[in-house]
């Protein structure tokens, strides 16, 4: 096999997975020789969304990271676009770094938090996103590595949002989930 097919593969394998704003990300980068700190401090963020973004961790970024990537790598053709919502009253599924304060969604949503091995953790919902997971800083669990990763839907109507809720835990029921209280379980 030659240098360049075995390359063009290692390139292929390295992109499964990953989203193709994520690939692009990783290609421009690359393309203008900028490490990943240097990337994410021109752009404003921290080095850990950076790399969740480049490795497919974080396959839907939020709208304002996904600016900020794109003014800091000035590219000639533009990133591509999230999938638009598909429900009504629902927005699309968008990751963030929970770690991070700027990174915190600032809207109405259902969130859920994830440990290294991307198993849901904590499901919760509210108003503002930031205000609730400024609760959450001061708990054992909310400690890296144990939630590592988060992600939410914009979700305006407090009803709605409470039966999204609801329905993720039953969902994703996991032994990992820690908020279950509350959740009836039918198993018929």
């Amino acid at each position: 096999m030659s240098k360049k097919t075995q390359d063009e593969k290692a390139t292929a394998n390295s992109d499964s997975g990953m989203s193709s704003f994520g690939v692009w990300v990783r290609d421009n980068r690359i393309k203008q020789l900028k490490s990943v700190p240097e990337l994410a401090k021109s752009a404003g963020i921290s080095v850990a969304a950076l790399l969740g973004i480049e490795n497919g961790k974080f396959q839907n970024p939020q709208a304002a990271t996904r600016d900020k990537l794109a003014k800091a790598l000035c590219p000639a053709d533009p990133p591509p676009s999230p999938p638009p919502p598909t429900a009504t009253g629902v927005g699309v599924l968008t990751d963030f770094d929970p770690h991070s304060t700027q990174d915190w969604p600032k809207c109405s949503s259902v969130y859920v938090l994830y440990d290294i091995s991307q198993r849901p953790i904590y499901i919760g919902q509210g108003i503002d996103i930031a205000v609730r997971l400024n609760h959450h800083i001061g708990m054992f669990w909310y400690k890296d590595p144990i939630v590592k990763y988060g992600s939410f839907i914009e979700v305006k109507d407090k009803t709605l949002r409470s039966q999204l809720e609801l329905v993720l835990i039953k969902v994703l029921k996991n032994n990992a989930v820690i908020n279950k209280q509350g959740v009836e379980y039918n198993f018929e």
